[in-house]
C-alpha cells in the first residue's frame, strides 16, 4: 500500500514536470521532449501512457510548432494505446491534419492512419468513410503522399468483404 502511494506521488509529479516541458515557450525543449516521447511511453507502460502522456501529445498536436514532431512520435506509440483512444481521440485529429498545408504533416498523418489500420486500432467502417475524404490525395504531387494513400486503400480493401467493397468503396474509386 505504501509503495502504491509512492508510485502515485511520483506519477503525479512526473505529470506536472511533463506539463511544464510541454507548456515551455522554447521549441528546442518541445523537440527534445517529443524525440524521446516514445521511449518514455514504453518505459512507463500503456496505462500510464494513456492517462499521463496522451493529453500532452494531444495538446502538442493542436499547436503548430510541435505538430510534426508529435505526429512522428505518435506513430511509434500507437501499439500502446487502446482502440478507444486511437479511434475516438486520435483519428479525428489525424483527419484534421490530413488537410494541413504542410506536406510533411499530411504524410505523417497518413502514416499514423496506416499504422492504426495495420494494428487494428481503427474501425474499418470509419476507415472506408475516411478513404472517401482523402481519395483526392491519390493524385497529390508528392509521391510519398500518393504511396501512403495507395497503401491505406490496399489495406482497407484487403480487410473488406466483397459486398462492402462494391457498395461503399468502389463507386468512390471509379470517380
Amino acid at each position: 500500500k505504501e509503495i502504491t502511494k509512492q508510485v502515485n506521488k511520483i506519477k503525479s509529479s512526473f505529470i506536472e514536470l511533463t506539463l511544464e516541458i510541454v507548456s515551455s515557450s522554447q521549441p528546442e525543449i518541445h523537440e527534445a521532449f517529443f524525440e524521446n516521447f516514445s521511449k518514455l511511453a514504453f518505459a512507463l507502460g500503456p496505462e500510464f501512457t494513456e492517462e499521463g502522456l496522451v493529453p500532452h501529445i494531444i495538446a502538442a498536436l493542436n499547436t503548430i510548432t510541435s505538430r510534426y514532431a508529435s505526429l512522428k512520435e505518435l506513430e511509434k506509440i500507437l501499439g500502446l494505446l487502446s482502440v478507444d483512444t486511437v479511434d475516438n481521440i486520435f483519428k479525428p485529429i489525424l483527419e484534421e491534419c490530413m488537410f494541413d498545408s504542410n506536406e510533411m504533416i499530411v504524410l505523417q498523418s497518413l502514416r499514423n492512419i496506416v499504422k492504426g489500420v495495420q494494428l487494428k486500432k481503427m474501425t474499418m467502417g470509419d476507415i472506408s468513410q475516411l478513404i472517401k475524404k482523402f481519395l483526392p490525395l491519390v493524385i497529390h504531387p508528392n509521391i510519398w503522399i500518393r504511396d501512403e494513400v495507395t497503401e491505406l486503400i490496399c489495406l482497407v480493401i484487403n480487410d473488406m468483404d466483397l459486398v462492402d467493397f462494391y457498395v461503399n468503396l468502389r463507386p468512390s474509386l471509379q470517380k
